[in-house]
């Protein structure tokens, strides 16, 4: 194996975790390919493949991991450890349940004071409980990670989003005359207008574009098949004349793809896409964290307050499967809590009092 590519044996001491031996001739069953062969959509084995790089980069390098500079080493441990994934799963379902259980909860702890959110490290802890809960199916472990807790997690604290008027700021920065703007300009079109989240846009190829029939097939979220999403004259002239500028396609390919010497010509990934937004609304001075489901926020915001609160139709811009949820945009976009406190602020108003004392 390539010197460069080694793991550091002394980061892996002085952490205390443990470092997992790999039997070239011990995979008689592909864990990893068992557990992702489950997940019927594209974007969930990725996204699943991408949970259990994260775990296994900690458990094979500790907290120090985080710590690295230059991309370019990440990205190259990163690769090591992906390509060793499924020999990694396996040796890590057979050091037995105690050790595993310590190292589930001090990555969870370690996810903690990086500040990641409570979504995140669910979901990160949940590839890793799967992972073992296939092992057991799979007879190579008799122990499942059920003790890990996941947090408590607060759905849609603040889904107000940015304005109408803040979007078109940001849109104001897009060259849509360039071909990587022609391609911005139709992403952002749809994000708003359709409310589409990330994996349901890099996911459509250019057969599931109907122009004449002015529709869009997705594969939304929790959805095994594609369903048929209505789009506005300006979301059709958008991915028309993104698909004119980029003139050569065949309808098999992806419809949004990469414009980058390295990568040009593949599925654009939904990580790109978080990129090309933040960096938008950076440029117009929205939020250094503004990302793609903020503008699906944004937009069921905004129609609940041109329509007075028409939870109907957000619920089918938004295509969420329970109404209830949309209770939480109205919620927020009425301000209650707000209105509530002022409110009570009157109760207690010292300018009030000092009004009344200076009238008399």
């Amino acid at each position: 194996m390539d010197e460069r590519y080694r793991w550091d044996a002394i980061a892996m001491e002085t952490s205390g975790l443990v470092r997992l031996e790999i039997d070239e001739s011990a995979v008689d069953v592909d864990l990893l390919r068992a557990v992702l062969v489950e997940k019927t959509k594209p974007s969930t084995r990725e996204g699943y493949t991408k949970d259990l790089v994260d775990f296994f980069l900690f458990v094979t390098q500790g907290e120090s991991v985080y710590e690295i500079e230059g991309p370019k080493r990440k990205s190259e441990i990163k690769a090591q450890v992906k390509g060793e994934l499924s020999r990694l799963s396996q040796s890590f379902v057979g050091i037995g349940r105690l050790k595993a259980l310590e190292l589930a909860a001090r990555y969870r702890e370690c996810m903690m004071q990086r500040g990641l959110q409570a979504n995140t490290i669910n979901r990160r802890l949940s590839a890793v409980k799967s992972m073992v809960r296939m092992a057991r199916r799979l007879e190579m472990c008799d122990w499942t990670l059920a003790e890990v807790d996941g947090l408590t997690v607060n759905p849609y604290r603040d889904t107000r989003g940015i304005t109408a008027s803040q979007f078109r700021l940001m849109m104001v920065f897009v060259n849509r005359f360039s071909l990587a703007g022609a391609r911005d300009f139709a992403m952002l079109t749809l994000l708003w207008e359709a409310g589409l989240r990330r994996s349901e846009l890099v996911g459509c190829d250019v057969r599931h574009f109907d122009s004449e029939q002015k529709r869009l097939s997705i594969l939304g979220k929790g959805r095994n098949e594609r369903e048929w999403i209505d789009l506005t004259e300006s979301g059709v002239l958008a991915i028309s004349e993104w698909l004119e500028k980029r003139e050569v396609y065949a309808l098999t390919e992806p419809l949004f793809i990469s414009l980058d010497r390295a990568n040009w010509g593949s599925r654009l990934s939904g990580t790109s896409v978080y990129r090309i937004v933040r960096a938008l609304a950076k440029k117009a001075g929205v939020s250094e964290n503004f990302g793609p489901h903020k503008i699906r926020h944004s937009g069921t915001t905004t129609y609940l307050e041109m329509t007075g609160g028409d939870l109907r139709g957000a619920q089918a811009y938004s295509r969420h499967a329970n109404l209830n949820t949309l209770k939480f945009y109205d919620d927020n976009r009425k301000q209650l809590q707000k209105k509530a406190s002022a409110k009570l602020a009157e109760t207690i108003s010292w300018k009030k009092n000092t009004d009344e004392s200076a009238n008399e």
